[in-house]
């Protein structure tokens, strides 16, 4: 178990090498749209050079969703649970002939955003193996109905995908069925621990049992069934620092009152100090027993709803078993030790966004192309505007439940670019809300590409989207001339003062296609598939000589 200190990106990047990523899966509570396109999704696209010709599904916390774009797949689980488990799943093709397989997976504390993966101080563990198959964890998400549907779940059942046999000495659990702590070895009844390190940025509130609605179980009562008094055990607990100087941390002072009380241990109190904007995020959780090491990471927090509720938080965590008679050095933060009076609870602000949409479903048709719209109950029209970019849907259409909304030709376009609807409320005593988002739906068939339903496009267009931007070079490599990047874009209908040269444009269209055939060979999903054929069939119409 290596610990380095390395930007996430950067770690990613290392392990996908020179190949090339076939289907990704991302789980965040918050989510960057911005940083997601520009970082991760750039990292696993090429720079975008793939984007949207392999399936990307992110997983998003219902009340944390603020839209996206094209290229990647939204999927918002039920709203009867926080979702807070944060990992990336990549399946990864070799290069070369032998075209090998390898799965890359992260788990950690960062949310998909600039702050979790740039700034804050986290804890991610990296690992890849040979072949395409995923931890049971994983798998046992894929099996739930609204993520089995997703365009990652469609992928592993396509393509047969198995599961990580067991590991010995790592296990990756979820808490979707059982809450983390009775997933990890470490609770197991007999085990007992003499010493123990919490990292925890966030960690039990007195009344949070009242707040969060759950069982009452708190973390610290529960590790502390475990202690072993031999004399004493040694608990040690790393807070967040807060944004003012000197040894402030973030935390309930009542609970860490009620802890000092407890005989069975002695309490150590530390801070893990703010530089700058990177604020201490990572969870981590080492127990010794005996002469050994339990160490659990990942995203729960010390907090009931996060290592203890069956009602609690959707987790996702690693644990480490039985590692050896030492941490691994730089694992524990760098901090200072505090007092009691130092830990201030911090007023927390939540964003409270306007949901008042359940779902939105793109249903093309032959005669014309719909939205289909549920609303959450008691929302509707009276209380609720629907923008669709930046134009506001008719209300008269969407004065029903399931209501269907025709789109013209620039709001269908809208709908694969932007793949997102914003609802904001129409009552101005309602401002305290932020807007609300809710992905719009599109079957599989449905490419998320723009640009392949523009009828526009002339036969250069077509011709330089066919060759992924290079045919201007291999013209001039193979043929000694070139054609303008301006007349490629262009429109149809658009005057040239050259006429068509049908000779000469089939010797071009014979090189591109060949160099073609190297981007069939590396396809290898059905999306992919299906973005290639279609520009192959566009371009081929654009240079029907009928219709020219």
């Amino acid at each position: 178990m290596a610990i380095a200190r390395q930007a996430l990106a950067d770690r990613l990047s290392e392990e996908i090498g020179a190949g090339k990523v076939r289907a990704a899966l991302f789980s965040t509570f918050t989510f960057g749209r911005e940083f997601f396109e520009k970082v991760p999704l750039s990292l696993i696209s090429n720079d975008g050079e793939w984007r949207g010709r392999f399936p990307v599904t992110v997983i998003v916390d219902r009340s944390q969703f603020g839209g996206q774009g094209w290229g990647y797949e939204i999927v918002r689980p039920p709203g009867d649970r926080l979702w807070h488990a944060k990992v990336v799943a990549l399946a990864v093709r070799g290069p070369g002939p032998e075209m090998s397989r390898s799965t890359v997976l992260a788990i950690g504390s960062g949310n998909l955003t600039r702050s979790g993966w740039e700034q804050n101080q986290e804890l991610f563990h990296v690992s890849a193996w040979p072949g395409w198959a995923l931890p049971e964890a994983i798998q046992e998400w894929l099996r739930e109905p609204w993520l089995r549907d997703s365009m990652f779940g469609r992928w592993t059942r396509e393509e047969g995908i198995a599961t990580v046999p067991r590991n010995q000495r790592m296990r990756i659990v979820s808490s979707l069925k059982k809450p983390i702590w009775q997933r990890i070895e470490a609770s197991n009844r007999g085990f007992e621990w003499n010493e123990a390190h919490v990292v925890a940025p966030f960690s039990d509130v007195d009344n949070d049992d009242a707040l969060r609605g759950h069982q009452g179980r708190k973390f610290f009562t529960t590790l502390l069934e475990g202690a072993r008094p031999n004399p004493k055990a040694r608990l040690t607990v790393y807070l967040r620092g807060m944004e003012e100087e000197g040894n402030a941390a973030q935390g309930d002072p009542k609970v860490f009152e009620k802890l000092r009380k407890r005989k069975e241990i002695e309490l150590n109190l530390r801070v893990v100090r703010p530089a700058g904007d990177r604020f201490l995020h990572a969870k981590l959780l080492a127990l010794r027993s005996g002469r050994r090491w339990w160490v659990v990471v990942g995203s729960p927090n010390a907090t009931g709803p996060g290592m203890i509720d069956p009602n609690g938080n959707v987790e996702l965590a690693l644990e480490f078993r039985n590692i050896g008679n030492g941490l691994p050095r730089g694992l524990l933060p760098k901090s200072y030790g505090i007092f009691l009076q130092d830990i201030k609870r911090p007023i927390q602000r939540r964003v409270r966004r306007w949901l008042a949409l359940e779902s939105a479903e793109y249903k093309p048709t032959k005669m014309e192309n719909r939205l289909i719209l549920k609303w959450i109950r008691n929302h509707g029209v009276d209380d609720t505007r629907v923008f669709l970019g930046d134009q506001e849907l008719d209300p008269k259409e969407l004065d029903l439940n399931n209501a269907r909304v025709s789109l013209s030709k620039i709001q269908e376009r809208a709908v694969k670019q932007e793949r997102t609807l914003k609802t904001v409320p129409r009552s101005s005593t309602a401002t305290h809300y932020e807007p609300g988002f809710v992905p719009i739906q599109m079957s599989a068939d449905e490419l998320n590409l723009p640009g392949l339903d523009d009828e526009e496009r002339t036969a250069d267009g077509w011709l330089e989207l066919l060759d992924g931007g290079s045919a201007l070079t291999l013209l001039q490599h193979d043929v000694g001339t070139g054609i303008s990047g301006a007349k490629r874009l262009g429109r149809r209908g658009e005057k040239s003062e050259e006429p068509f040269a049908w000779k000469k444009r089939v010797k071009d269209l014979m090189i591109i296609l060949r160099g073609f055939q190297s981007q069939i060979a590396r396809a290898d999903s059905k999306q992919e598939v299906e973005y290639l054929r279609s520009i192959v069939v566009k371009t081929w119409d654009a240079h029907d000589p009928e219709d020219q």
